[in-house]
């Protein structure tokens, strides 16, 4: 999926007004709060949950989240149809662009949690077929808008749900996930489960995004649209290893806890291990690959000059990118035995890094600066997370909260 992810958004950075582009990055990054914690909620926990119930509660389990995972993407969407309509008055295209979105984050959360389900079941050729369905409808739609002269920041975000509800049928429809038949005694025990760990983990990711993507909502605030865009292209470079390292979690969080629940606490650390390093390695290999290259893309993929000549926010992206992926490895283990709580105060505290940074390089170096803050704030979540990691896999088959 990182490919169809990444065409829309190197389209849309080439077509569309750098003010413009600005704009649907920020609507970009509010749609990545809202998947992310959601899904946090209510998928994210799973894996430890179904590692220790019966094979016979497995896909009941998972009806029930279905379901769970709906009704609070309504809910979500309804408060950002709320404040889409609420900013129509200060800013039409901005109340626009939310509406859209409140549109189409439903279709985006289910065709995410079909996705971790289809890992689950350990039917990954299912999931497969479901991004090539997300892919075809995605990068079929972006280009047909763009030859079209049609492209839009509000039809990009609506082609965005269209694609996930393909997704999402083709994943339901091989997983077969059951959706209506759930008992509601079922659906509250998982509600309950769901929230005992999923708390911490979405509280986790909140404070992910105002410490990563947040950025962008940020250096609007801050220095405008425009030099949100400039930021956005930059980091849209390094998407492919990001992808990489979310498919990665997708696929090991449900392996992990298995070996957490039923192998020696050994088997799990060298797993653990192979994991961590196999990331790094990958991150570390695809920014030397931007570094090296790194005018040369910017000029080949966007054609722009007032992006090309930001080419220096390459370096410390390049350091942030690889130091953020190694965390995320980190907290793939950590989610595998259900620590959640201590993700959600490394997190916080990376938040704190990078506002205070923020704050202090800003005013010097204005744009450098934010990546800059950026930088010191994923490397002090990096650290911190260490201990933890060591401290979890250190303990036999025991399921964490800290």
């Amino acid at each position: 999926m990182s490919f169809a992810n990444f065409v829309p958004l190197v389209i849309a950075a080439r077509v569309l007004p750098i003010d413009e582009f600005g704009h649907y990055s920020i609507i970009w990054a509010i749609s990545l709060l809202v998947v992310s914690a959601a899904t946090a909620l209510i998928v994210d926990p799973l894996p430890a949950i179904v590692s220790t119930r019966s094979s016979t509660m497995l896909k009941p389990i998972l009806g029930a989240a279905a379901q769970l995972t709906f009704l609070l993407a309504c809910c979500l969407a309804g408060l950002i149809l709320i404040c889409g309509l609420g900013a129509w008055a200060w800013s039409p295209s901005s109340g626009l662009l939310l509406v859209c979105l409140a549109l189409v984050v439903p279709m985006q959360q289910l065709q995410f949690a079909c996705r971790r389900f289809c890992y689950i079941l350990r039917r990954q050729w299912v999931a497969a077929v479901s991004a090539v369905a997300y892919a075809a409808v995605l990068i079929g739609g972006v280009l047909l808008l763009w030859a079209t002269s049609l492209c839009t920041a509000p039809r990009l975000i609506l082609l965005w749900g269209g694609a996930s509800l393909a997704a999402a049928a083709v994943g339901f429809a091989g997983s077969r996930v059951p959706l209506w038949k759930v008992a509601p005694r079922l659906r509250r025990w998982l509600l309950t489960r769901c929230w005992q760990s999923g708390k911490w983990l979405a509280g986790s990711n909140i404070a992910l995004w105002l410490s990563g993507a947040s950025v962008l909502p940020y250096t609007a605030l801050i220095l405008g649209p425009s030099e949100t865009g400039i930021l956005r292209a930059q980091l849209t470079l390094f998407m492919p290893v990001y992808q990489f390292a979310w498919a990665m979690g997708f696929l090991m969080v449900p392996v992990m806890a298995d070996a957490g629940a039923k192998q020696p606490a050994s088997q799990m650390r060298t797993q653990a291990v192979l994991m961590i390093a196999i990331l790094g390695a990958a991150a570390l290999a695809f920014s030397a690959t931007i570094l090296i290259f790194g005018i040369a893309l910017l000029d080949l993929v966007y054609g722009r000059s007032e992006i090309t000549a930001q080419s220096g926010l390459l370096w410390p992206l390049a350091i942030s990118v690889t130091v953020d992926v190694l965390t995320t490895s980190m907290a793939i283990v950590l989610t595998a035995k259900a620590a959640t709580r201590f993700i959600f105060w490394a997190r916080v505290a990376s938040v704190v890094v990078f506002v205070v940074s923020a704050a202090c390089l800003v005013p010097t170096i204005a744009l450098d600066g934010i990546v800059w803050a950026l930088v010191i704030a994923n490397c002090i979540c990096a650290l911190i997370h260490i201990p933890a990691l060591v401290r979890t896999l250190g303990r036999r088959d025991r399921m964490l909260s800290l």
